[in-house]
């Protein structure tokens, strides 16, 4: 027993030398093994600047000590071997035209001269565009929808022009729930009774290649937009101007008509509808007997004192007159003037209602008038 016990010890020795010489190292010495982990990612953009291209390069670890690092680019270069980026903060860039756009490039991370990791890049599988500006976001109260435009600086270059845009809007109090909405221009429409009503929203932007031939990542968000949503009219809820016009409208109506209906027989009708004459009343008034002691005649004789006669001549008149002269003494004429109170005329006076008709006097017509009238006084 003491001859094995003695041959496990030995080999449990020999085996822990073997560990320690081959490089284990305990748990506790693998925290105190310094890092050799330089990975990167990279990204272009292109025409940046005229005809100039740019590669950007950063380490994926950012607490990497890398001051004493650098970046350098090979292969795939017009008239030159190798590139070296230069250093700006925690990003290694570089700005050149001699990009040749074709083939894969060689982009190394070294240590002085020494070349730590390296990693083989094609420059148009990782463009990374430029951030879209100029949101805009028109609100249209006929369609009742919202009209987002944008623009990009990729609409007037030659490369990568094609691109995917993503549109990302939200509710503001909800901070996470995010609608994204993916489309090739640059023009959106969103419908109103797909949004809250009077609701704040937050629209932002962003793209990427097509894939087709140039491919790469999503560019940064554009500035974010804030809009608002109108209020939604219910159905049936009438504005306040509105209603109290409304009832104005229905009070003045109603008084309208119930004056109409109390002043259309005596004020309203006839001036809207006259009446007419009754033409059987008419002929009745026309055909109607006049009243007793009512001198109604159409004869011009009838307006007359007494009926003129025509005479002879002016030798007949000059009889009638010497006539009447001797009939009457002279005080009978003035009592009888002083009774009537001057109503009878002397013979010299003319007769105040005899009218002498302009006719020519016949002879045969004997002057009976004025006989009548001296009998009578």
């Amino acid at each position: 027993m003491t001859v094995l016990g003695t041959a496990f010890g030995i080999v449990f020795y020999l085996l822990q030398v073997v560990s320690g010489e081959s490089g284990y190292a305990q748990n506790g010495d693998l925290e105190d093994a310094e890092p050799d982990d330089y990975s990167f990612s990279c990204y272009s953009q292109l025409e940046v600047d005229g005809s100039q291209h740019l590669l950007s390069c950063a380490f994926d670890d950012p607490d990497i000590n890398s001051t004493h690092l650098q970046f350098e680019i090979c292969e795939s270069l017009v008239s030159v071997k190798c590139l070296t980026l230069r250093k700006l903060q925690e990003i290694y860039f570089i700005k050149t035209n001699k990009f040749l756009l074709i083939g894969d490039s060689k982009i190394c991370v070294k240590l002085e001269q020494k070349a730590l990791t390296c990693r083989k890049l094609n420059i148009i599988h990782i463009v990374k565009p430029e951030a879209p500006f100029d949101v805009r976001v028109i609100y249209r109260e006929e369609a009742n929808d919202f009209v987002v435009t944008f623009n990009t600086s990729h609409l007037w270059k030659k490369y990568v022009k094609q691109l995917i845009h993503e549109v990302a809007y939200r509710q503001e109090k909800n901070e996470g729930d995010w609608m994204h909405v993916n489309l090739s221009s640059t023009k959106l429409t969103l419908l109103q009774r797909k949004l809250q009503p009077d609701a704040m929203y937050e629209i932002k932007v962003r793209s990427i290649p097509t894939m087709i031939y140039f491919k790469g990542f999503w560019s940064e968000w554009s500035p974010s937009v804030h809009f608002r949503t109108p209020e939604t009219k219910v159905p049936g809820r009438l504005e306040p101007i509105l209603l109290t016009v409304s009832i104005l409208s229905f009070f003045s109506l109603a008084v309208m008509v119930i004056l109409a209906c109390v002043l259309w027989k005596k004020r309203i009708k006839p001036i809207v509808w006259p009446s007419l004459p009754d033409h059987k009343k008419t002929l009745e008034q026309l055909c109607k007997k006049p009243k007793k002691n009512l001198n109604v005649s159409f004869n011009p004789e009838s307006f007359l004192d007494c009926q003129i006669h025509k005479v002879d001549g002016i030798l007949a008149r000059e009889e009638v007159e010497s006539f009447l002269q001797d009939t009457f003494p002279p005080h009978l004429e003035e009592s009888e003037k002083q009774r009537l109170g001057g109503g009878v005329q002397g013979p010299n006076w003319p007769i105040e209602h005899v009218v002498i008709t302009p006719k020519p006097f016949r002879e045969d017509t004997p002057p009976k008038c004025l006989t009548g009238n001296a009998n009578k006084s």
